[in-house]
């Protein structure tokens, strides 16, 4: 090759090297954009378009790692629930299972109760009476309008979040409650299990942006926006006294046992994380020794009521 040529080759590669290392740049941006979603460190929207590679890409990984697809509803007791998928309403079944797709909306009759298996993420949501849940469109994102619910999340499969009309709860664990008043001021948050506690704490944020951490054991009530102080309640008593966390507590194997097999894998795990949450509880100085108090009264949401 002579020197004309290498020339000639070296001013190709001088003209293109920009628009190789901006494309391989952009891919990387694309990365840790997707990486700041997954790990809630900034919203989809808070991140600027910077071309449509990066969004391309940020919606292909975001697919990936814990994007709600598919819900089933396989389990109602003590009456029935409605699912609403835009103006369609029809009653659920368990056999064949009612299937449930992003904003569709479950809603429990007053004296119901139902579980939702969501298979791709690894989790179970169980409904109590009187309650209106949806999942949007994305990440594993679901939103409480009004009622009760509790969330197991199998450990090890990321977290997720719960979004009411008083704040959000964002949590790396596998367990947690929830209560939505039907008047929409009031919201209780209440945590199950300390998976991963210690490395990321779940967090009860409200749309000030206050927030606070929580562990198993804790609880805390949102009102008119705000957040009030931390609380302790007895898990073992919630156990004991409250339908919603059947399976989930000392002595209930019972309830795995009898739940389908597909939902048994994720019920045992949570409860390994369950029950090592009450046996590291001290049982000195709970705020609420009976368990976890129904917030609402005044016949907003009924307190759950008989076995599961």
């Amino acid at each position: 090759m002579d020197t004309k040529q290498i020339l000639s080759g070296f001013s190709v590669f001088l003209l293109t090297a920009p628009a190789v290392w901006a494309g391989f740049s952009q891919q990387l941006t694309s990365i840790e954009a997707a990486s700041a979603i997954e790990l809630n460190q900034v919203s989809p929207s808070g991140i600027s378009a910077s071309g449509s590679a990066i969004a391309a890409s940020q919606s292909q990984i975001i697919a990936q790692q814990g994007q709600v697809k598919q819900g089933e509803v396989y389990k109602l007791m003590n009456g029935g629930a409605t699912r609403t998928r835009q103006s369609s309403t029809v009653r659920a079944n368990t056999n064949p299972r009612t299937d449930l797709i992003p904003r569709d909306i479950l809603t429990t009759d007053t004296t119901a109760k139902a579980e939702i298996l969501f298979k791709q993420q690894d989790t179970i949501v169980r409904l109590g009476e009187s309650t209106s849940f949806v999942f949007p469109e994305g990440l594993r994102e679901y939103q409480l309008n009004n009622g009760t619910i509790v969330s197991m999340i199998r450990p090890g499969k990321g977290g997720g979040t719960v979004k009411t009309p008083q704040a959000s709860v964002i949590a790396r664990g596998t367990g947690m409650y929830i209560q939505q008043c039907s008047d929409r001021k009031v919201a209780l948050f209440a945590i199950l299990t300390n998976n991963n506690a210690e490395v990321e704490p779940t967090r009860v944020v409200n749309g000030r942006g206050d927030r606070v951490s929580l562990r198993a054991g804790q609880l805390v009530r949102v009102v008119d926006g705000t957040i009030q102080s931390v609380q302790t309640f007895n898990l073992r008593s919630f156990y004991q006294n409250n339908p919603m966390g059947a399976g989930l507590g000392p002595n209930q194997e019972n309830v795995v046992n009898e739940s389908p097999t597909d939902v048994q894998p994720v019920f045992r795990e949570v409860r390994q994380e369950t029950i090592a949450a009450v046996n590291g509880q001290s049982e000195n100085g709970f705020d609420f020794p009976n368990g976890i108090p129904d917030v609402c009264g005044n016949g907003q949401t009924k307190p759950v009521r008989g076995l599961w």
